[in-house]
């Protein structure tokens, strides 16, 4: 594989964000390893609240990883382990990583993940949170392979079954 650079996204990528999450979504076996946002939700995570990362190849995205802060939004994961007020605030959400079927398998989740928590910690938050369906070993062990742990299993979006990843950025083993 060729050279991968990784930028942030810029309002004018959104388009392409959007037609990768919805390949990768078309792409799975098993639709409850993936809860694709909105069009909306995903310009969000350029312009107003976190950040996106892109991963490309030869100029072409291949991926990204979307980054919000929550404060104190009532869908903070940080609620979900009892986190003071203080803490939520501190919170930043891994919300998506979708990489093209053509590239899995490259270490670019973990490449991703990497420059989300230097930027993170750049920005002075502490946690880095996500959710990932049980099943989707492959998300789940590049977590946990970062250091991230599992702290609760619960019924998020609508009443799908996610474990909730926790690492506290600046305590790094």
């Amino acid at each position: 594989m060729n050279q991968i650079n990784i930028s942030l996204a810029q309002p004018e990528d959104l388009d392409t964000i959007y037609e990768i999450t919805t390949i990768v979504a078309k792409a799975l076996e098993d639709n409850l390893y993936f809860s694709p946002d909105s069009k909306e939700i995903t310009s969000l995570h350029i312009i107003e609240r976190g950040f996106t990362l892109l991963a490309s190849c030869e100029e072409k995205v291949v991926g990204f990883l979307a980054v919000r802060i929550p404060q104190s939004d009532n869908d903070n994961l940080g609620y979900d382990i009892s986190m003071s007020k203080t803490e939520l605030h501190k919170v930043a959400h891994i919300e998506t990583v979708a990489v093209l079927p053509n590239y899995r398998g490259k270490g670019l989740h973990v490449k991703l993940l990497n420059e989300a928590e230097k930027l993170i910690r750049d920005q002075g938050l502490h946690y880095s949170m996500a959710t990932v369906y049980p099943n989707n070993r492959y998300s789940l062990n590049n977590f946990l392979n970062r250091g991230y742990k599992i702290v609760k299993t619960t019924e998020k979006y609508g009443g799908l079954l996610r474990h909730i990843v926790y690492k506290d950025l600046f305590c790094e083993v």
